[in-house]
């Protein structure tokens, strides 16, 4: 069936992203602002780096299954150099500020 619905098998470019929450992301933090993050670690940062302008991403939180999907509007950069809107990422109401911790790798 999946391949019946444009955009949306791997060859299409949909992509599945663990979005976890833990003490360095929450999902109400991304879903509010509109972004994916992955780190803490080169082997969880380096596939998000992967997608391009354009893929097709499904969210995957452990423990409640699938909460959202989006379209890639820019290639990954590291959380120090996003912005949205202008703004650094820094500058927003986040739930987890930890999201900076190991920023670095």
């Amino acid at each position: 069936m999946h391949l019946d619905l444009a955009h949306f098998d791997f060859k299409n470019g949909l992509y599945y992203v663990n979005v976890g929450e833990g003490d360095h992301r929450h999902w109400d933090d991304c879903r509010k602002y509109g972004f994916l993050s992955a780190g803490q670690d080169r082997k969880y940062s380096d596939p998000i780096r992967t997608l391009m302008q354009g893929d097709i991403v499904a969210a995957y939180l452990k423990g409640k299954g699938y909460v959202g999907i989006g379209r890639v509007k820019e290639q990954a950069v590291r959380v120090n150099d996003f912005k949205i809107d202008g703004k650094l990422l820094n500058t927003l109401d986040l739930k987890t500020l930890d999201i900076y911790n190991n920023c670095d790798n």
